[in-house]
């Protein structure tokens, strides 16, 4: 029996409660438009255990199956992971900062029009250039293109959160889920460069069921209209299993008010104004996220 067989008989039998998940963080998080589902973290640990021989292979849409998670799905024609999309703490910030890289242009190629070449080179005399443009490359050697590449020369923007941590819900086994996620450095994109880096994390019980559904009744991830009709809430296309950046087997959904909303549903937690926050003197005593 394979090792995918094995594990899907495992996570079929193992004992599976509500849970919540609270990724604590150090760093701020660049999200996704399509918001960061749990199932796709889970899964992503899973291809590494299943195919460490094969370590890109998450890259390439043909190569991806559907793999065992210790997660509860649901019935339907459209069978979803009971888990949530990634919900901010009640204390966040969204900015938006730019990445700028230039190609050192000492060491870039440029072009010229109208060559005229000396006899010896293309010919016994001297001869015009039959091309409209020609790349001429320095001495130093070989040429940076500036506009591909990946020498190329860019200046984007990115949309990213100042969060002390995020929340997640799921109906599945505490301790698996638990270990899958221990090896998580990082969520979100640009997670190699130093943003979303997880400070800890941690795995609990409780009583309700938020997988689906958050405690004012809309919808905590991507969920089907054929399978969950006449909900309230935005209509989108999406996948309904990872990868959810795939435009393949695309699904009319229901889908939470925002990639990255906030978890409103906490005790004890008081929302500071901007204006209380600028004129706060000790700021970095009072917010995790610049502990790091």
């Amino acid at each position: 029996m394979s090792s995918l067989e094995k594990r899907k008989l495992a996570y079929k039998s193992i004992n599976k409660t509500s849970l919540r998940i609270t990724i604590h963080l150090s760093t701020p998080i660049i999200y996704p438009l399509n918001g960061i589902h749990l199932d796709a973290l889970l899964t992503e640990v899973v291809a590494r255990e299943l195919f460490s021989y094969d370590l890109d292979r998450w890259q390439y849409q043909d190569k991806h199956i559907e793999l065992p998670l210790p997660l509860e799905k649901t019935k339907g024609e459209y069978p979803v992971w009971k888990a949530s999309i990634g919900f901010t703490s009640p204390i966040v910030r969204e900015y938006q900062d730019f990445w700028i890289k230039r190609t050192n242009a000492e060491f870039a190629g440029y072009k010229s029009s109208e060559i005229i070449w000396p006899a010896g080179v293309i010919s016994d005399v001297v001869s015009k250039s039959l091309a409209k443009e020609v790349n001429i490359e320095k001495a130093t050697g070989p040429a940076n293109n500036p506009a591909s590449g990946g020498f190329k020369s860019y200046y984007k923007k990115r949309d990213l959160l100042l969060t002390d941590y995020m929340i997640f819900h799921a109906y599945g086994n505490k301790e698996e889920v638990g270990r899958l996620l221990k090896t998580l450095n990082g969520i979100g994109k640009k997670v190699a460069i130093g943003f979303g880096k997880v400070k800890r994390i941690e795995v609990n019980e409780v009583e309700d069921d938020y997988s689906l559904f958050t405690p004012n009744g809309k919808p905590s991830r991507n969920l089907p209209v054929k399978d969950f009709p006449n909900l309230k809430s935005q209509i989108i296309a999406s996948r309904t299993m990872s990868p959810y950046w795939s435009k393949r087997d695309l699904v009319v959904c229901y889908a939470p008010s925002s990639p990255i909303p906030v978890w409103e549903w906490e005790e004890d937690v008081k929302i500071e104004s901007f204006e209380e926050s600028w004129f706060e003197e000790d700021l970095e005593d009072n917010y995790s996220w610049f502990d790091d």
